[in-house]
């Protein structure tokens, strides 16, 4: 568990660390890295999940790794915001990191 300032407040993001296992393998890179990344200035924007209909509760943290975008998946609670997933969205990529000219 480790803290960062979630939308203006303090709050400890929490995971379950077989799911950050398993991204680790799929992707090379787990929470940590996205969280070092958001703590570093990575975070692009912060929405509610796409898909309201099945996860209301959820909300999505775009963040930029290098030089891509990884949407995080999350549920943010009082006392604490549960990292559900993160993919690599490659549309992502293109809205928020445009090509250089």
């Amino acid at each position: 568990m480790l803290d960062m300032y979630h939308l203006g407040m303090k709050t400890p993001l929490v995971w379950a660390d077989d799911k950050n296992e398993s991204l680790i393998k799929r992707h090379g890179i787990g929470f940590e890295n996205l969280i070092l990344a958001i703590n570093s200035g990575g975070l692009l924007d912060d929405l509610p999940h796409r898909n309201q209909e099945i996860f209301s509760h959820q909300r999505q943290a775009y963040v930029q790794l290098e030089n891509y975008v990884y949407v995080v998946s999350y549920v943010p609670d009082n006392d604490h915001t549960f990292l559900k997933t993160f993919y690599p969205s490659r549309t992502a990529t293109k809205r928020y990191l445009p090509p250089k000219s």
